[in-house]
């Protein structure tokens, strides 16, 4: 890696890893205690059908994200806001409605088949772009020496005010550093808490050596001054040791 020269380099969160990560990042402002988890959380059936529905419509895979949507949707009642906004997702995507009402609770999600899949549109194009944030983060020289090539980076953005979860997330290694991230709705950990509908965030970066969305004494931290959505050439040095 040439020295001083950002990459552009990053991963965002798969949907196994989702509900580990958010808690872990939401704790990291005080909040005591770890949480050992292999694989997704065991969440209640609602929130966990919501993260692995939004987790497959991002990697495009529309009969997954349908049968999970189709699932939640027999969990809701008929009038609520949630409800709402499925039924208009699912015939955005072609997927059926209707049917899936009448079946009530008790019933199963039908299998998807390989021609819904051919035959859905494409997803809508991503909105709010322009509240992306985009800047460059980068590691003290005082802790390089502390920091191996494989260790990861999260960077993430935070709400100045109100919940410690986190709106959207990106993760990288220390060898990708100094990065060259950007911030956006793709990335939010939950279609109810997004990057575009904050007024204004702080930007924040861990090294883990353990890989961990837990934080953890030891861990290599940063954080940017509050920025507004939207916001370009964010600079943030991770420049202090986690105690």
């Amino acid at each position: 890696m040439e020295e001083g020269a950002p990459h552009h380099r990053g991963e965002r969160i798969g949907a196994g890893e989702v509900g580990v990560v958010a808690l872990g990042l939401a704790g990291e402002g005080g909040v005591q205690g770890v949480v050992h988890v292999v694989g997704p959380l065991p969440l209640q059936p609602e929130p966990a059908d919501r993260i692995a529905a939004t987790a497959a419509y991002k990697r495009r895979d529309l009969p997954a994200a349908a049968g999970y949507w189709q699932r939640l949707l027999r969990q809701l009642p008929a009038e609520s806001d949630d409800a709402r906004f499925i039924v208009k997702t699912l015939g955005e995507i072609g997927a059926p409605v209707a049917a899936v009402v009448q079946a009530g609770p008790a019933a199963s999600v039908p299998a998807q088949s390989t021609a819904l899949a051919s035959s859905l549109p494409e997803p809508p194009a991503q909105v709010a772009s322009s509240r992306a944030i985009s800047g460059v983060v980068s590691l003290a020289a005082s802790l390089k020496a502390g920091a191996r090539p494989d260790d990861t980076v999260f960077v993430f953005a935070r709400a100045t005010d109100g919940s410690r979860m986190p709106l959207a997330v990106q993760r990288a290694r220390v060898a990708d550093l100094p990065l060259t991230f950007r911030l956006d709705d793709s990335m939010a950990m939950s279609p109810q808490a997004k990057l575009s509908d904050a007024k204004a965030v702080r930007i924040e970066a861990r090294v883990s050596r353990q890989g961990s969305a837990n934080p953890a004494a030891g861990d290599l931290i940063g954080a940017s001054e509050s920025v507004a959505p939207g916001a370009e050439r964010v600079a943030l040095t991770i420049d202090r040791v986690r105690e």
